[in-house]
């Protein structure tokens, strides 16, 4: 690694991403994973909203699927998201192959940079981290499923980088604490928007744990990472609040979640099983649900059990912890820490254990869960322990350098432990991501004749697929490709109703045109009805009254149409609108100081 500490490094990282891509988008069927079918068509329908509005038009609904559904109010809608505005560029499907190659690249450098300039680790071990980190199987495996909002956890280290950077002499204390957190703030916001709101607690574990352990490493200089943090994720809340307000109205106007509650049996089967997703593996289906407590989950998410980091980590701290150990016993004297450091163990401990105990059953908290917004709708048993992966990394690069390695042995090991990683590529068995079966290509198509002949799909019938000899409605996985012909698919494949759609209040839609006149009205829901339905004069899930035949034209060609918005929500735009305002003016600021030759902490 001596012709440039970096050639290496990024030539190992495009091979890792190569390998991860090269047989999944798509696999050897043609095919892919079992969420793209939820995500390339909502990629398709963001661009022909696009395409017939512009980008500064807000898409508040969707004609698309289930019959009409919001956009904005959806927690998991990649509009607003770098997959969504790739598609003016190329194809869902090579949006989401660039986004997945570019935030592997973006992880890798946050990670060496987190590494190398706040934990002063050198330059062989922070690309042995970066690469590591790259390669973590939470990454991978739900990219290559399709949960393409997960390229937001890639962001992880740079947020980390910005909110500890280290405090300097003579910088005011306002703009220690307003100043610096801004950039941190975009950030967070940006993965709300993009919708990644799922991802939003575990991203915040992770940073406190990165933030923890650096105070923990370098208690020499003075730090604010707590009030830096705090002031983030108001910013981040405050830049964010018109995108996860509705949200939380189409929340609470829908029945309670279908996923059971009840996780893991308790800490030891959920600390064993981390371990093994960590350093082992995948862990198999049965492996899995011998430790789950409910026997209800569904069986399709055990197979998103993936955070593997390899076992190069588990290696590393091993013969950390062997040398602490041998040195601790050749040292009589040992200074106690100092009580400030024992409350940041402390507080380090219970914050990586809050994954492990809010996925395990438990009578304290299990009523709770099943009430809480947002995290009854069980998202935290699979992404929660994502925290994990970077916590796991830094901690084991820390051990690391500790150890009494020269600077060639460093370059050796950390070459070896890079190949290593490669080599772990090669040989995992991805064997049920071959037999992942969405069929991107109508999609694919639909993209192609649209940017050729400008005609855009009107949204004409309400659909469904009928078993042809027992006459029992279907749930085909790419139902959602109905799209391209102009179908909107009744049961359609949307998360926030459930697996089978329990959520979904689907009558009195009927098969047939949108303009059928039903009991109900036009057979068609009226998607504001989900957000605000006292507002709107209907109930959850109510039609398009016949007085209403303009809005629901306007809907079906991909057009705004005037409602009320939920109660609340004028204000949350205003919030998000300072925010922007306290944002520009900080970079403002900013520039104008870097103009003037002052050094500004960020």
């Amino acid at each position: 690694m001596r012709i440039q500490s970096w050639i290496v490094p990024l030539g190992i990282a495009a091979m890792l991403v190569y390998l991860g891509a090269r047989d999944f988008f798509p696999n050897h069927q043609g095919a892919l994973g079992r969420h793209f079918a939820v995500s390339l068509p909502q990629l398709l329908d963001g661009y022909l909203w696009t395409r017939v509005n512009g980008l500064g038009t807000v898409p508040w609904f969707t004609p698309s699927f289930c019959g009409g559904l919001p956009v904005l109010a959806d927690p998991a809608n990649l509009f607003y998201s770098i997959p969504q505005w790739l598609t003016l560029l190329w194809d869902p499907l090579k949006s989401a192959f660039v986004t997945f190659g570019l935030f592997s690249m973006v992880g890798l450098i946050g990670f060496y940079r987190l590494l190398h300039d706040r934990f002063h680790i050198s330059s062989a071990t922070s690309w042995m981290g970066g690469v590591l980190f790259m390669g973590n199987q939470y990454y991978v495996t739900q990219m290559l499923l399709g949960q393409l909002a997960c390229h937001v956890f890639m962001l992880t280290p740079w947020i980390a980088w910005l909110l500890t950077r280290p405090s300097q002499g003579g910088t005011p204390l306002i703009k220690e604490h307003i100043v610096s957190p801004v950039s941190a703030a975009f950030l967070l916001a940006y993965g709300v928007w993009s919708g990644a709101m799922f991802l939003m607690v575990p991203i915040g574990l992770a940073l406190l744990l990165v933030g923890l352990t650096w105070s923990l490493h370098r208690p020499d200089t003075n730090r604010y990472f707590l009030r830096r943090f705090m002031v983030s994720v108001l910013l981040a809340a405050g830049l964010s609040a018109a995108k996860w307000w509705p949200g939380v109205q189409w929340l609470a106007n829908l029945d309670a979640a279908p996923i059971p509650l009840a996780f893991i049996k308790g800490m030891d089967d959920a600390f064993l099983l981390l371990l093994y997703s960590l350093f082992v593996g995948q862990p198999g289906r049965d492996t899995v649900l011998a430790r789950f407590f409910d026997p209800k989950y569904p069986l399709e998410t055990t197979f998103d059990y993936g955070f593997g980091v390899t076992f190069v980590p588990l290696l590393l701290l091993i013969v950390a912890a062997i040398a602490w150990m041998a040195s601790r016993l050749a040292t009589v004297h040992r200074p106690p820490l100092a009580r400030l450091q024992q409350i940041r163990l402390t507080a380090i401990i219970v914050i990586a254990v809050i994954p492990l105990a809010l996925s395990s059953y438990s009578p304290l908290w299990n009523a709770w869960q099943r009430t809480a917004p947002i995290w009854n709708e069980g998202l935290p048993l699979i992404h929660g322990w994502s925290s994990w992966v970077v916590a796991i990394l830094v901690w084991s690069c820390l051990a690391y350098e500790r150890l009494p390695w020269s600077v060639s042995q460093r370059r050796e090991q950390a070459l070896a432990a890079m190949l290593m990683v490669v080599l772990v590529q090669v040989f995992t068995d991805r064997s049920s991501l071959q037999a992942e079966s969405y069929d991107p290509k109508p999609i694919v198509s639909a993209y192609h004749e649209v940017q050729a002949t400008g005609r855009l799909p009107e949204i004409s019938q309400i659909g469904a697929a009928v078993d042809d000899q027992t006459k029992n409605v279907t749930l085909p996985l790419s139902r959602n490709n109905a799209v391209v012909m102009g179908i909107s698919f009744l049961f359609c494949n949307e998360p926030i109703f459930g697996s089978l759609l329990q959520r979904f209040p689907y009558q009195p839609l009927v098969l047939g045109p949108v303009t059928t006149r039903t009991e109900a009205g036009f057979n068609m829901k009226n998607p504001a009805c989900y957000l605000a339905p006292v507002e709107n004069h209907c109930r959850v899930g109510g039609h398009f009254q016949l007085e209403q035949q303009q809005a629901l034209d306007q809907l079906v060609h991909y057009r705004p149409f005037e409602f009320t918005k939920p109660q609340g929500q004028d204000t949350m735009e205003w919030v998000s609108l300072l925010s922007v305002i306290v944002l520009v003016l900080a970079l403002l600021w900013v520039t104008m100081d870097r103009m003037k030759g002052t050094k500004l902490v960020l």
